[in-house]
């Protein structure tokens, strides 16, 4: 028989059977208003069959869910009709023993079908209905659970993913709860460590940690759960046959309802990796060292300056809140600032007297010349750009590029002014130095034109304090830290 899928707004009163209730009555009766309530409760299927699975009854939610109209379904077998083949010889089993037993089965979960061939899981209990002694009718209430079922199986698949993951890691993984006790550690711990996983999954992380290291990842762990920081420990390791290495230690809080339940810890050896970066900066330092001999040798004054500034550079930079990894760049550029004048010819570069416009051009070249020296060296990149630009100027008409303002990289413009003073402050061949208070004088002129204003007023309070009792004409600055935002 083929059957007819409900039109929609269609209005089901044949709820009990293909005879006709009589819903002219009153509807205070009670046998009217329990009809209504079962035929209209949302998103509980309501159905019962008789002890060979013909339907005999069938809800708006079963309709909505299954697509057939109550006047269609009506009479069909559950079997043929909504039920999935894998099911039927099961629910024929069910059937038996609820004729058998008379007893309510337990909630159990239906594979079932729509109309239109979709799937659906249904958790359903079953009840029969007993008259005289014999079960007549089975009534069955069941909800619609798919997506439950869906978000499970992702789960399933998720963790199933997860823990291949967490197998196979090259890093060190261990989950440990707020004991310390270790609850799941992976291939690679058991190995960098020498003990079985079933031993480690024995153990605290308390005894496989030194003291020292253990109070530190405490501490760290503190941090985490109050702080939600994620940044990684790096610490020294040292086994029981005496070798040594460093691990890279990341740690994350799992939690449950924010209540924090174990911590995942994921350990790298990067023993390697630091002996090859030791090997490269050792290579680095000493490129560094031939470049300032070769200063040294074309221009003796050019190199002992270049180490002079490197102090306060690094103050001014500490004073502005740059990185780590800024300040040291901005270091080597303070070294190697002027290591264009090793191609600058020394009758230039020593000469007594004005320098003419032909000599002078040549002589602003150094600043690109050396950066573009710099940038060849690996890591340097950022080093080349700072040396490039310390001679442009905060107004604009400076070299290479006449760039201006905060276009200019902040550390070229720490290093511009430094740069400045301390050539100020001692002798050239060309000319005396003058003193300190006449090179305030001038920085504190230059500002806003040569020179960012911001570092001037920095470095002229570092300054006049550290020349204390040299300086008589100058009040002591304040230090505009608030505004170093201003520099970015």
């Amino acid at each position: 028989m083929e059957l007819r899928r409900k039109q929609p707004g269609k209005d089901t009163n044949e709820f009990y059977s293909r005879k006709k209730i009589n819903l002219s009555k009153p509807k205070h009766d009670t046998s009217y208003k329990f009809h209504e309530l079962i035929t209209t409760t949302p998103h509980v299927l309501i159905s019962s069959f008789d002890i060979h699975g013909h339907i005999k009854k069938w809800n708006n939610a079963s309709e909505e869910l299954y697509g057939y109209a109550a006047d269609e379904i009506l009479y069909q077998r559950i079997q043929d009709t909504i039920l999935h083949p894998d099911e039927v010889q099961l629910f024929e089993i069910f059937l038996r023993d609820i004729r058998t037993t008379l007893q309510s089965c337990i909630p159990y979960e239906w594979k079932t079908l729509t109309q239109d061939g979709s799937l659906r899981i249904v958790r359903s209990t079953l009840s029969p209905i007993v008259e005289n002694g014999n079960c007549t009718e089975v009534y069955c209430i069941s909800v619609d659970i798919t997506s439950q079922k869906e978000a499970e199986k992702e789960l399933r698949e998720t963790q199933a993913q997860y823990m291949e993951l967490f197998e196979n890691s090259t890093d060190l993984l261990t989950i440990v709860d707020t004991d310390g006790n270790i609850i799941a550690a992976n291939r690679a711990m058991a190995e960098f460590t020498g003990y079985p996983k079933e031993t480690i999954l024995k153990m605290n992380i308390s005894e496989l940690i030194p003291i020292d290291d253990l109070e530190l990842i405490k501490r760290r762990l503190t941090e985490h759960v109050r702080k939600k920081i994620s940044s990684p420990i790096e610490y020294k390791w040292e086994k029981h046959d005496g070798q040594q290495g460093i691990l890279e230690v990341n740690v994350q809080v799992i939690r449950e309802k924010n209540k924090p339940t174990a911590f995942q810890i994921a350990a790298r050896n990067i023993t390697e990796r630091r002996m090859l970066e030791n090997e490269l900066n050792e290579t680095y330092r000493q490129i560094i060292e031939t470049l300032i001999d070769f200063i040294d040798t074309k221009d003796i004054y050019t190199g002992k300056h270049s180490q002079r500034l490197v102090k306060d550079c690094v103050y001014l930079a500490k004073q502005l809140h740059l990185a780590e990894r800024d300040i040291h760049d901005l270091e080597v550029a303070a070294i190697l600032h002027d290591v264009g004048k090793i191609k600058i010819p020394k009758r230039i570069l020593n000469k007594f007297g004005t320098l003419t416009p032909d000599e002078r051009r040549i002589l602003n070249q150094h600043a690109a010349t050396g950066a573009h020296a710099v940038e060849k060296i690996p890591k340097f990149y950022r080093v080349s750009k700072i040396i490039r630009h310390h001679h442009e100027r905060y107004d604009g008409t400076g070299y290479p590029d006449q760039i201006k303002g905060s276009a200019i990289p902040v550390e070229s413009r720490i290093l511009a002014v430094v740069d400045a003073f301390d050539a100020m402050t001692n002798d050239r061949p060309f000319r005396k130095a003058i003193s300190i208070a006449e090179a305030i004088d001038e920085l504190e002129c230059c500002k806003g034109t040569q020179f960012d204003p911001l570092i001037v007023d920095i470095y002229l309070d570092y300054i006049t304090r550290r020349y204390d009792g040299e300086i008589h004409s100058r009040e002591c600055l304040p230090q505009p830290l608030d505004n170093a935002i201003n520099l970015f």
